[in-house]
């Protein structure tokens, strides 16, 4: 694993002295204060020395402290706690969102595609590498029974009603494509007629192995793979309903919710890292590889967010995870909540620099 990492100065970094450190100082003390507060995250393949990790989240917390709070002190707090690794390999960058899904809470005929809680049969595996017997190596959840353990039924078999009369519903949507690219984002604030929101975010998910259908539909010649995109999804399920099942069953994968209930609606839903998000600053990383709360320094210069960057080159807090995202050198980037969030997401697929910020005097 070292030779995939080389430590580099932060004169090296493109674009890290003219990053604005603060915001991501204050998106890493979300991190701090959970870490300090809570067991410490599982050892990856990349572990970390623990006591000076929790030493670097003691130390933020004594900085957040500081008057008059600046980006300078923030980046000051990064350079004197962390060595910077570039990763050698070339890296990729997409974008998530939370959507803003118009719902009702009972069913009805137009309204009448669920978004389930999790089932109590379902269950986490220990150890999704070594499984028990049955299970396929890579599942983290399974269905318990009276006879053990066994895969979970797939996403054909939910929809065709397994969970069905369980009361499990926690709103129903008027669309296929809006319960689907709610699991794919895994979060959304979900709206009824009278205004009333909830927001439901990741609970669990089926254990399957995830498959893309944008994927399958760039390899089947429906969509350009240049002309790729959410919204592009979308318009071919609209254009396209008597197929729609067909193709989402390809994706066996189903994502579970559970509502948000102590939360800042003007931030993020909850991640993986189980704090709330920060818009442009949590990145969804491979948790087979990083731990929650590393700081990791994206560069893409062919990435323009706003008017504002032309080069997209920022720290972001490794705060969440996702079944695409794979890999040293892969990364999602949480862009925020509602259309335009989810209009920017939808939009990046760009290749991207990552450097990794590790505490000083990590060895690997």
């Amino acid at each position: 694993m070292i030779d995939n990492y080389q430590p580099v100065p932060y004169s090296q970094v493109p674009g890290w002295h003219e990053d604005d450190h603060l915001l991501a100082f204050q998106a890493f003390l979300l991190t701090a204060r959970s870490h300090l507060s809570a067991k410490p995250y599982r050892q990856k393949s990349f572990p970390l020395d623990q006591n000076a990790f929790h030493q670097i989240c003691s130390d933020a917390l004594s900085v957040s402290q500081t008057q008059d709070l600046t980006s300078s002190i923030a980046k000051a707090f990064f350079e004197q706690h962390f060595t910077a690794y570039q990763v050698r390999e070339a890296g990729f960058v997409t974008g998530y969102y939370e959507p803003e899904i118009k719902v009702r809470f009972s069913k009805d005929e137009i309204f009448r595609y669920p978004f389930y809680q999790r089932p109590d049969e379902l269950v986490d595996i220990d150890d999704p590498d070594n499984p028990p017997e049955g299970i396929e190596p890579g599942y983290a959840f399974a269905k318990k029974s009276a006879d053990g353990l066994s895969p979970f039924p797939s996403r054909r078999e939910i929809d065709q009603g397994y969970l069905k009369n369980r009361g499990l519903e926690i709103a129903y949507a008027e669309s296929k494509a809006d319960v689907y690219f709610t699991h794919i984002q895994g979060s959304a604030r979900l709206i009824d007629d009278n205004g009333i929101i909830k927001r439901i975010t990741y609970a669990a998910k089926s254990g399957h192995h995830y498959t893309s259908i944008g994927k399958i539909l760039i390899e089947r010649g429906d969509i350009h793979q240049e002309d790729m995109s959410m919204d592009a999804i979308r318009k071919w399920i609209d254009d396209h309903p008597n197929l729609v099942d067909e193709l989402l069953w390809n994706n066996q994968s189903y994502i579970f919710f559970k509502e948000l209930s102590e939360h800042d609606p003007s931030m993020g839903p909850v991640g993986a890292a189980k704090v709330q998000l920060t818009d442009q600053r949590s990145l969804a990383i491979d948790k087979s590889i990083y731990q929650f709360g590393l700081p990791i320094f994206v560069a893409a210069n062919d990435l323009e967010i706003s008017s504002l960057q032309k080069r997209f080159r920022q720290l972001m807090i490794a705060q969440d995870t996702g079944s695409a995202i794979l890999g040293p050198a892969r990364g999602d980037i949480f862009i925020g909540s509602g259309l335009k969030a989810g209009q920017v997401a939808g939009s990046i697929s760009h290749e991207a620099r990552f450097y990794v910020l590790l505490p000083n005097e990590e060895i690997y």
